[in-house]
């Protein structure tokens, strides 16, 4: 019988739980009503005990349809400029002076509050913004406790806050295969407040420490995963070319109409009838075009048949996505630095160099439609002596900087790097002229200056690590056959 009657008591609890009491609601239309008559209407339909103030005053004009009852209340008293408190079962409204005077001799109260899982120090910003203006809080490193004394409202709302923020953390290790810890550390530490998690770089097992709650370890499971992938290659093939550039020739790569078929326009500088490029800007003094495959190899073996046309250099750099090629072809030269005391008497000196010859540093970024952007800076100078200082060293320079956007596995053409050259010229007589001591009277030395063109051909492929060049051909053929399907479709 006895557990009969437990049962049945605990079937009625759990049904007066499930049965819960909906949250009041009400509904008023009125115009220019006294607010205390609206009040007192809304006690009324709510069965709320209500309490006014005799200062609250003013005309209300609303329409409400099933509101719930502080809502309403709330939003009444605030344009009203009052507001109201509730003790137990009475709701007090009052006037907002009366209310900043009420909580000036509110009794305060005292609590405190052990943390489990967060620093106790952690939460001091947060709390100090929540408590009033006669709140104290105290802080216990030792104990990781916080001591608040406060009025019984601000107790209650930092309380809440405490709760929420005082969960289990939990720590997990991201071994990283791509991604550098200290950069990753730094990347988080900008998004996620130090309140929030805890980050440690091991850099000797490559991999990132993390404590935080287990919502925050979810978010930055996507953010780690998305961060540590492998990053795009691209390879850049280059060919440098330097064309002897006489009366007969342009100065400059020059490209001009040759037919009045728009789409048979010709591309010149020094060799004749070369394919034109897709699209041609120029900077400054240099000229750039987009050539596609088949119209550079015929491009470049026109040059190379070309009388004057020599092949400086043609390498071959591997970079990654966003991030900086150089190549050089030149040498360093030296140059000397005097160091001076007060008086003006040299104490030392040093020797430093400087790069100089055909300078070219590419900034690839590939794009998800294939395309790859070029930062490109060319340049071009040669040494000479200086002409003021005794053994100083002067530059001679030409460069720009140029941005263009290529398909994958077209090259761009970069012309107008003009530079000139100095040549000593030696004519003579057969045989006498190279007579030791009477050769001079039967030969004529002098210096010619000549004009020399540096043409660059730059060709940008993206390439995946561990598949073959032939592999990656294919894929770029691929790609460039489902554009073209895509095109003609529209």
């Amino acid at each position: 019988m006895r557990k009969i009657l437990i049962c049945m008591f605990c079937f009625l609890a759990i049904s007066s739980l499930a049965i819960a009491e909906p949250e009041k609601t009400i509904t008023l239309d009125v115009k220019d009503m006294e607010i205390t008559d609206v009040i007192r209407m809304i006690a009324d339909q709510s069965s709320l005990n209500i309490i006014t103030s005799k200062n609250v005053k003013g005309l209300v004009t609303i329409n409400f349809q099933d509101i719930p009852v502080e809502k309403a209340l709330d939003a009444i008293l605030k344009i009203n400029n009052c507001g109201y408190i509730k003790e137990g079962e009475i709701i007090q409204v009052y006037t907002l002076p009366e209310l900043n005077q009420k909580e000036q001799f509110a009794q305060l109260y005292t609590k405190v509050f052990r943390l489990k899982f967060v620093k106790a120090v952690d939460l001091k910003q947060t709390l100090t913004s929540l408590k009033s203006g006669r709140g104290r809080m105290e802080i216990e490193p030792k104990t990781n406790t916080i001591v608040i004394t406060d009025s019984e409202d601000g107790l209650a709302a930092i309380e809440k806050a405490i709760l929420e923020m005082d969960k289990k953390q939990e720590t997990r290790v991201y071994k990283l295969s791509y991604a550098k810890p200290l950069e990753l550390q730094k990347n988080l530490q900008s998004i996620i407040p130090p309140t929030e998690g805890d980050f440690l770089a091991d850099e000797r097992t490559n991999s990132l420490v993390v404590t935080a709650s287990p919502l925050l370890l979810e978010k930055m499971d996507a953010l780690i995963t998305n961060w540590d992938k492998q990053i795009p290659q691209v390879l850049i093939e280059a060919k440098i070319l330097e064309i002897t550039l006489d009366k007969s020739k342009l100065i400059g790569v020059d490209w001009q109409y040759q037919n009045p078929d728009p789409k048979k326009h010709s591309l010149t500088f020094g060799a004749k009838n070369l394919p034109f490029p897709e699209s041609v800007t120029k900077v400054d003094a240099f000229k750039i075009g987009v050539l596609s495959t088949d119209d550079y190899e015929v491009a470049i073996r026109a040059l190379e048949s070309s009388t004057g046309t020599n092949l400086i250099s043609s390498p071959r750099i591997v970079t990654l996505d966003n991030t900086e090629a150089k190549i050089l072809i030149g040498s360093s030269e030296p140059y000397e630095i005097f160091h001076y005391d007060a008086e003006g008497h040299v104490t030392g000196k040093e020797v430093k160099f400087v790069e100089v010859g055909i300078k070219l540093t590419v900034t690839p970024k590939i794009s998800q439609d294939g395309f790859i952007t070029m930062n490109i800076r060319p340049e071009v100078s040669s040494p000479r002596p200086g002409t003021v200082t005794t053994g100083a060293l002067a530059i001679d320079t030409t460069e720009a900087n140029a941005v263009m956007t290529v398909k994958d596995g077209n090259t761009l053409v970069m012309g107008g790097l003009i530079k000139d050259e100095k040549q000593e010229i030696i004519y003579k007589i057969p045989i006498l002229g190279d007579i030791p001591l009477i050769k001079y009277a039967f030969r004529n030395k002098y210096n010619k200056t000549v004009k020399k063109e540096i043409i660059i051909f730059i060709t940008p492929k993206i390439v995946s690590p561990g598949v073959s060049e032939e592999s990656n051909e294919q894929g770029r053929e691929e790609t460039a056959n489902k554009t073209i399907g895509k095109k003609s479709k529209k």
